[in-house]
Parts: C-alpha cells; structure tokens; sequence
C-alpha cells in the first residue's frame, strides 16, 4: 500500500475523530496509507511540510484553506515534492483554480491519480504568494475582521460583512508610484492588487483565474476614491463593464515595484495580512511549485 503524508491544520477544523477517519478511508479506498499529522502537535504547517521534502517525499498532502495552501508552497517552491490538496477551507481559490474539487472523497481521487504539473508562483519581498498580494482596503478589512471576531466573538461571513462596512466608511487612500515594466505610474487609489497571473475581472466568475502557468503578474488599481463610487466599480464588474470604466486600470508585467509614502505597509498574502517594508518589490517565479492536479 502507498503511503503518502497527509498534513491537516485543525484550525480548518480537520481535528475531529471523525472527520480524520473521513480522510484515511478516502485514501484507503484507493489503497492509500495515510500518513496523518496535525499541524500544531508534531510542529508548526512549515516545520511539518519540510520535514517531507527533506524525506524526499513525491508528494505532500495538505488539509487547509488558502492560508494554509500559501504556508505549505513557502516550503515547496524550488523543490520536487508535489503539493496535493485537500481544500477545506472558505473560499479555498487556489483549489479552484486548479480545478481540485471540494469534496473530500473527490479530492483524494485527484490526489491519487498522481497527475502533477507545474504552476507560477508570485513573491512580495521575498514572501511566496500563490494567488495576490494586496495593499489597501484588503488588508485593512481582514485586521478589521479579526478585530471583531476576536472582540465579539463573530462567525467569519458576519465578521467580514461588518468589518467591510467599517473599512469602507474609513479607508485611506493610498499614494502610491507604481513601476511597471517601463511604467512609472503616480496615483492615489484605494487599493493595489497584484496578482499569480491575470484574473477574471468581469461577470460572475470574476476573482477566478484560468491559467497558472503565464509567467506573469497582473497588476489592479482603482480611482476612484470615495466609498459609493467603489460600490458603483463592483457593479460594473457584475455587468461585465468593469474595463470600460476609466477609472479602473490593468497591467501584466513580469515585476512591479510598489512605493508608498510610509515606511511599512500592511499586505495581504493570499489572505493572510503581513507588515512589510516599503518599497514593495513583486516578481512572478514562473513554474516554481509543483501541484497535483486532474488529469486533462
């Protein structure tokens, strides 16, 4: 029997009698031994993941959501170990966009397949991001978000409803020169988002992305700079008109450098918030991380 290790954050809630035993049959049934390890018991997601690839393990398994996907890449990249997925988390958009179904049992199909390839990763002052790196109003409703939850004991969804009400009302706007390939660009905007390839920014599947392996950065900024007008942008987009409105603009690059007035800025890294020092340098590291995906 195939033994692979299977890498489980319980803050996922993947720390449950039953919903491990959940996993270990899903590999069974395709005679697979799961190996379980719960990050937090036997070492931190990092420590346990690197333990793999210094074992030399094809593939490691981990249970998580973006976040912990983003942990586990850190300590892939550049290496031969694969990153399977078990995507139990929120929104879990980088399992979506590999095409990695939701369901647990599915997902084990994928994994036990075996098909990899290859996909680009982006880096924000040496920190690995596998979907986008932000600065702005992202950042800020995530710190407002936690704030509640922690605060007033909140669900994530009504958390992040009310932490996006308050952000919105108070933003800053950021003053940012923004060198894009031979662009050097001056602006006052409420957000910067760059992102692992180009996304879908127009119509339902907006924030999806359809290929992972471009070689490039896209780069997102808006204008607009009260509270309505980016209600009235979001709109655009749902109707498909977003890169009609001249107050929204897009570029791919290979690099983007980000400056802001302030010595350190807090990011967004595939969700997580992080403070950085300014000026922000992002690259695209093209073919970098090796994922188990379905087979074409």
């Amino acid at each position: 029997m195939t033994r692979i290790p299977v890498i489980l954050n319980p803050r996922a809630g993947l720390d449950d009698a039953a919903r491990i035993e959940e996993i270990r049959a899903a590999f069974a049934s395709h005679r697979i031994f799961a190996e379980i390890r719960i990050s937090g018991e036997g070492g931190d997601l990092t420590s346990l993941v690197r333990t793999c690839v210094d074992e030399a393990c094809p593939i490691v398994v981990v249970g998580g959501g973006d976040g912990s996907l983003h942990t586990a890449a850190s300590a892939l990249v550049g290496t031969a170990t694969a990153l399977g997925i078990l995507p139990v988390g929120t929104l879990n958009h980088f399992a979506k966009d590999l095409g990695v179904p939701l369901g647990v049992a599915e997902a084990v199909a994928v994994i036990a397949a075996g098909v990899t390839r290859s996909v680009d990763v982006g880096e924000a002052n040496g920190q690995v991001f596998i979907n986008n790196a932000s600065l702005g109003l992202y950042p800020a409703v995530v710190r407002q978000r936690e704030a509640i939850r922690e605060r007033l004991g909140r669900s994530k969804w009504p958390a992040m409803a009310l932490a996006l009400w308050r952000a919105l009302v108070r933003y800053r706007l950021l003053h940012v020169r923004v060198q894009v390939e031979e662009k050097d660009l001056v602006r006052r905007t409420p957000f910067v988002f760059i992102g692992n390839n180009p996304y879908t920014m127009d119509g339902l599947n907006i924030g999806s992305r359809v290929v992972l392996d471009g070689g490039t950065l896209s780069l997102y900024m808006a204008r607009r700079e009260g509270p309505f007008s980016l209600v009235l942008l979001a709109l655009r987009a749902l109707v498909g008109r977003l890169r009609q409105a001249r107050d929204f603009e897009e570029f791919t690059a290979t690099s983007v450098r980000v400056e802001t007035r302030r010595s350190q800025e807090h990011v967004g890294l595939d969700g997580e918030v992080v403070t950085m020092q300014t000026p922000i340098q992002c690259r695209i590291r093209p073919l970098a991380l090796r994922v188990v995906v379905p087979a074409a």
